[in-house]
């Protein structure tokens, strides 16, 4: 979001339950951002969201679906608590992107373009730990509606963006790293470093502004 206000951009901010960060964010520049809370795990919140983003401003341009969850469902657990952390994650990870997508290309289209950026993960391609098969299902799934978006809507000028990081500090990574170390995550990375958050808002922002960028 900063990325986008630096350029002089007007953003909306989703949020489903830190009002706090969400605020400080819009604080920075309350002309021309503004926050909307949305859970989505809850019916109906994702269309609300949407709607609300439409409602102001002066239209929306690019849509990005940074939103995600990574939390543990081992083989190991009751089958019904299994199945809940599967449900939440795709729902949450996959399905309100898809969701939010389906609104955009539509909005889209009729408005002679815009583009959506979605924010995957290196479990996109290589998967994750056995712990995590539904944060690296999702992450895949992703994936592929990106391409399809790309590939079904490109002639209508709907241009679709899949970014695939790896470990990037943020709320996620700091509660994994709270539980388990750093030692493993810098083992994983060429460059024996978290990345900062920043980096991937710089590309959400300029890939848009390059229709060919693939």
């Amino acid at each position: 979001m900063r990325a986008a206000l630096a350029a002089d951009g007007r953003t909306i901010v989703h949020f489903c339950d830190r009002a706090d960060l969400a605020d400080q964010l819009v604080q920075t520049a309350p002309d021309r951002a503004t926050a909307v809370q949305a859970d989505f795990t809850v019916e109906g919140d994702v269309e609300r969201l949407w709607e609300t983003a439409v409602a102001w401003g002066e239209g929306i341009d690019v849509l990005v679906n940074n939103a995600g969850v990574y939390e543990q469902a081992a083989v190991d657990f009751e089958t019904s608590e299994w199945r809940a952390s599967w449900h939440r994650t795709l729902e949450i990870n996959l399905v309100a992107p898809a969701l939010l997508s389906k609104n955009a290309i539509a909005y889209f289209a009729d408005r002679g373009g815009g583009a959506i950026v979605n924010i995957g993960s290196r479990g996109s391609f290589r998967g994750d730990n056995p712990e995590y098969q539904h944060y690296a299902a999702s992450k895949g799934g992703l994936v592929a509606m990106t391409r399809t978006i790309a590939r079904g809507y490109g002639d209508q000028g709907v241009l679709a963006y899949h970014i695939a990081p790896g470990w990037i500090a943020s709320d996620l990574t700091d509660a994994y790293v709270a539980d388990n170390g750093d030692v493993e995550i810098l083992a994983q990375t060429p460059l024996g470093e978290v990345g900062p958050a920043e980096e991937v808002a710089t590309l959400s922002c300029s890939w848009p502004q390059a229709p060919r960028a693939t």
